[in-house]
Formats: C-alpha cells, sequence, structure tokens
C-alpha cells in the first residue's frame, strides 16, 4: 500500500513539474529561422545600446561574392535596457561592386517598399559612405541608410512579400530576411 501510495505522489509531482514547465515555456522567446547576425552593443562612454542586423546578403554575384548588396536595420536607445520601443528603425542598403557608384545620383537612392503588391515611395535614401577599395580588383562599396518610422518597419517584417527599391536596384527579401527583421522588432519590444 505504501509503495502504491509513494507510485501516485510520484507520477503526481511528475505531471506538476511539466505542466509548470509547460506553462513557462509560453512565454518563452520565439526562435526566428535566420541565419542573420544581430547584436547588441553597450557603449558606456555615451550610455547608449546600439541593436542592429549585421550586414545580410540579399543579392550576391556567384562568380563574386564581395559583390553584392545586403540590407541592415538597428535602433538605439539609452542606457542597457530598453524603457520603451523606438520611435524609427534605421534601414540600411549596403552595396559592393566593381561596375561603378550604383547610388551616386540623389535619383538613384530614391525608396520605394513594394509590401504584398502595394508600391509605397519612402523618399530618398541617405548616402553615408561612399568609398573604393582593392580586394584583388577595385571595388566601390556604398552604405545607404533610412530612418524608418516603427510601424512602417513592422508592416514591412510582417508582410509576406517584400521588394526593396532602390533607383533601379531591385532586392527581393526572402522569408530569412523577413524573420531577421522580425527577430529585431522582437528585441524592440519591452516587457
Amino acid at each position: 500500500m505504501k509503495l502504491k501510495y509513494r507510485l501516485i505522489l510520484t507520477v503526481a509531482l511528475i505531471f506538476a513539474c511539466v505542466a509548470s514547465g509547460a506553462a513557462q515555456d509560453k512565454g518563452a522567446k520565439t526562435k526566428f529561422k535566420h541565419s542573420g547576425k544581430i547584436q547588441a552593443t553597450y557603449d558606456r562612454a555615451q550610455d547608449r545600446t546600439v541593436v542592429a542586423i549585421q550586414p545580410y546578403a540579399v543579392n550576391v554575384n556567384h562568380d563574386d561574392p564581395i559583390d553584392s548588396v545586403a540590407i541592415a536595420a538597428g535602433f538605439i536607445h539609452p542606457g542597457q535596457t530598453l524603457a520603451s520601443r523606438p520611435q524609427f528603425i534605421e534601414f540600411g542598403v549596403i552595396s559592393q561592386t566593381r561596375n561603378g557608384w550604383k547610388f551616386e545620383q540623389e535619383k538613384d537612392r530614391a525608396l520605394t517598399l513594394v509590401i504584398d503588391g502595394e508600391a509605397i515611395n519612402l523618399g530618398e535614401m541617405k548616402l553615408i559612405t561612399a568609398r573604393r577599395f582593392t580586394l584583388g580588383a577595385l571595388y566601390y562599396r556604398e552604405d545607404l541608410a533610412f530612418n524608418m518610422p516603427y510601424e512602417g518597419f513592422v508592416r514591412m517584417a510582417n508582410a509576406k512579400k517584400v521588394v526593396v527599391k532602390v533607383g533601379k536596384t531591385e532586392l527581393k527579401l526572402k522569408n530569412e530576411h523577413l524573420e531577421a527583421m522580425r527577430d529585431l522588432i522582437s528585441r524592440a519590444e519591452t516587457s
């Protein structure tokens, strides 16, 4: 009889622990499926944290992997702990090519997002840097940025199909890119 009682008590405790663990798992963070890198870096001198998707390749020339176009995105918040979600997410496009400058003219930096078939003209991306470098051949690197309202970035990240157009350059984002954006959004939300 004592053995039967202990067995019932043990089984009851196991079920209680499993149920408790399942309840805790419901609050666990979502696991996003992407191979991008998101990094949070605290700057003690400025007392701020930068949270960013590192450049994530979208278009790559398979004959020359350095010849590519990537996206990046991020936000900054004061201190080490996020107190409120950001108003803006900085969205970036990074181009490296042997074919000269792509975004030299302002008209070549016009940003249009096609979100689930709807075209949204956002204006001109800012040219942050333009430089040449040699790595076996001469390359041209251009870094562009646009401060996107948080809600607009969320809309883009939650879409099923997104095409980013900058001038004549067209980037068809894959689900992995959108997942990286969703991951960044999850880090911008306060508890």
